[in-house]
């Protein structure tokens, strides 16, 4: 994902650099994500979303785009052939010192994007034809190295014609370990060019174990035990991708240990981005992790139908137990009370379980006259409740954050890191960094210092042996005589344009707006907004601003103009409590009790909603007022009538509730 963000946001690639475990070596590095691909953009520069992988996940593939081959042991991208106005991007990321790009033909290409990752950055363009890069001037280079503690360096063959075009200047290396300007950029006829040098102060980092850590703190999921890993910690998460809410996914993330800060950390070396992804049937198929599940202390649950009516949408439920004289046999039992002589005595009633004829649903076994047991019957008697399994999660310990900050002291000389100007950490036991430095560390939240009382006090810290080099051109001819001298081309200033009429948005339309569920993190639309029949792009036409979407209640955002449009446009949507679910449901006589799993976060209480009808028609409903209280009995009833029952929670924000969706009905038949 990090490549992902670098390659859109190249203002701040300078100052993107992440701990790695490897060096510099030739050939492409045999990581996950060392990568090799081209990529379609349109006359703007905006992505496509066609990609043409040369090499990923350790193999080369050779012909993916027409003219353009890969070869790996010679780790060289070939143009064999003129392959010109193609709006190609090209991307490489840890693809060693050794790796060329040879241009045989007339070749145009919108930019070359080269990744070091601390194992190899350089870039050798070679051949005999002609390259034009970035002529559109979509980007403010035509070549950018993200040398990431390599060398970066970039050399020009001596028979190849180059033609390089930028905004700002045309070719641009950041982070470069290479000690001079000629070990940065090199030019095999002897020729030079005007370049110029800036020290890089860089971000101070902090590894862990070597593990390449993404910093997503781990809130909760179900943990997995993995086959070829016994002792890793593993957890799945289920949910839908973007709108598709038709196609179910499964993620799976492997997690490492902190000790230092007592927590679990995700681990983004894990799979292509942190994750394994798989669809419902191949998460059905795969053998290699199975979710994990502990005794409950809830008994298990035994569910049998009507003998006459097995395809029915619905099922009984009973509590399992344990016949001490018929182990093989499949027993339940409900509780029951009786009264006499103004005693209530309380007990268990037990019939026993068989597979209907030609199904492998369970009935009641006709043949069985049910036992009734007291309490103290069922205890001495040597019947036992079978106790069911439950799902284990993985939750967070503490609030550990993992974020880009800037180091501030107050009056006293006590540092702290501030997160985006509010979040405030108590930095003053870590003497390795200083203030003033822009660093990726693992903090602990303090919530009794705000970020107002702060004072900055920045500290300049360079880092040795590590620079920026800019080709100062903004046009730029290498043609590999070595009898012309090359020169950068001298800015001109660009002609004077009228200005710009700006649209209004007041009146566009903006639609995909959906009502979402609580999660503890900000939450956001995929919207799409149109003006008339224009459909505009968000960040070149608007932008959006969001304010309480966080928690439950109404959250609010707006669609502000950008570009040539102008004006502002608000709108709103639900955010509602999470759920839950029935987790025990008991007959009684003329009532019921109802037990549900507990949802305190952003919950105010509970509705229970009970009916005679299985699409609750007519239904009652009854509030809980606490998030506490996980339990409630329904009384006043119909005898030997079947209800059917189902819970959902509430928040009240101000006078307004929000609600959430109705959990999966039960039923149950009434004494």
């Amino acid at each position: 994902m990090k490549k992902i963000i670098a390659l859109l946001m190249t203002a701040m690639l300078a100052l993107a650099m992440f701990p790695m475990s490897v060096f510099a070596d030739n050939g492409p590095s045999e990581a996950p994500y060392a990568f090799l691909y081209a990529e379609q953009l349109d006359e703007k520069g905006a992505q496509t979303g066609n990609r043409y992988d040369f090499y990923s996940e350790s193999t080369a593939h050779t012909s993916t785009y027409p003219g353009i081959t890969y070869v790996k042991s010679a780790n060289e991208l070939r143009f064999d052939s003129d392959v010109a106005d193609t709006k190609l991007r090209v991307c490489a990321n840890m693809m060693g010192d050794d790796f060329t790009i040879r241009i045989d033909g007339k070749t145009s290409l919108e930019q070359i994007v080269v990744w070091g990752d601390g194992y190899g950055g350089n870039l050798t363009v070679t051949g005999n034809g002609e390259l034009t890069v970035n002529k559109r001037k979509n980007f403010d280079s035509a070549i950018f190295v993200q040398a990431e503690g390599t060398a970066g360096k970039v050399t020009f063959g001596s028979d190849i014609k180059v033609n390089l075009y930028g905004n700002d200047c045309v070719a641009e290396i950041v982070g470069s370990t290479a000690k001079s300007i000629g070990e940065s950029f090199s030019f095999e006829n002897s020729q030079s060019v005007n370049v110029t040098k800036s020290d890089c102060v860089l971000e101070r980092t902090e590894s862990i174990d070597g593990v390449y850590l993404s910093g997503y703190q781990f809130w909760g999921g179900l943990v997995c035990d993995s086959v070829s890993d016994p002792d890793g910690v593993y957890a799945v998460s289920q949910g839908f991708k973007g709108d598709d809410e038709d196609t179910v996914f499964f993620w799976v993330h492997r997690y490492v240990y902190l000790p230092k800060y007592d927590t679990y950390i995700e681990d983004n070396s894990f799979g292509e981005h942190g994750s394994l992804e798989y669809t419902e049937d191949e998460w059905g198929q795969q053998t290699e992790y199975a979710p994990r599940q502990e005794p409950s202390e809830e008994p298990a649950q035994v569910a049998f139908y009507d003998e006459d009516n097995l395809d029915a949408d619905w099922h009984y439920s009973a509590d399992q137990v344990r016949n001490p004289d018929d182990a093989n046999g499949i027993y339940g039992c409900s509780r029951y009370s009786s009264e006499s002589g103004g005693v209530t005595v309380y007990g268990y009633a037990i019939s026993r379980y068989v597979p209907a004829q030609g199904s492998t649903k369970l009935i009641k076994d006709k043949t069985f006259k049910t036992i009734y047991l007291t309490d103290e019957e069922f205890a001495a008697s040597g019947w036992e409740i079978v106790t069911g399994m439950a799902d284990v999660y993985l939750e967070r310990d503490n609030g550990v954050n993992y974020s880009w900050m800037q180091v501030y002291t107050d009056a006293n000389g006590k540092k702290y890191a501030v997160q985006w100007g509010e979040e405030v950490y108590d930095f003053t036991a870590n003497d390795g960094v200083q203030a003033g430095d822009t660093f990726y560390y693992y903090l602990e939240k303090n919530d009794s210092v705000s970020a107002s009382s702060l004072t900055p006090s920045y500290v300049k810290v360079p880092v040795e042996g590590q620079y920026n080099y800019r080709i100062a051109a903004t046009e730029f001819v290498y043609n590999g005589d070595k009898q012309t001298p090359v020169t950068p081309t001298p800015d001109v200033p660009s002609p004077v344009t009228p200005p710009v009429v700006k649209t209004s948005i007041a009146k566009a339309t903006v639609s995909g707006i959906k009502n979402k569920v609580y999660t503890g993190k900000n939450i956001t639309q995929s919207i799409t907004v149109k003006l008339g029949s224009k459909t505009l792009k968000n960040g070149t036409d608007y932008t959006v601003k969001y304010t309480a979407n966080k928690n439950v209640g109404t959250a609010t955002f707006t669609v502000t103009g950008k570009g040539n449009y102008t004006g502002a446009v608000k709108k709103t949507f639900k955010i509602n409590p999470k759920a839950t679910a029935i987790s025990k449901l008991t007959a009684g006589k003329k009532q019921f009790t109802v037990q549900w799993k507990k949802q305190a976060a952003q919950t105010t209480g509970y509705q229970i909603q009970y009916s005679l009808k299985s699409n609750f028609a007519s239904a009652k409903t009854v509030t809980v007022a606490k998030n506490s209280t996980v339990k409630s009995t329904v009384k006043k009833l119909k005898s030997n009538k079947k209800y059917f029952v189902r819970v959902r929670t509430y928040k009240t924000v101000g006078k307004t509730k929000y609600y959430s969706s109705w959990s999966a009905s039960k039923n149950i038949k009434i004494k």
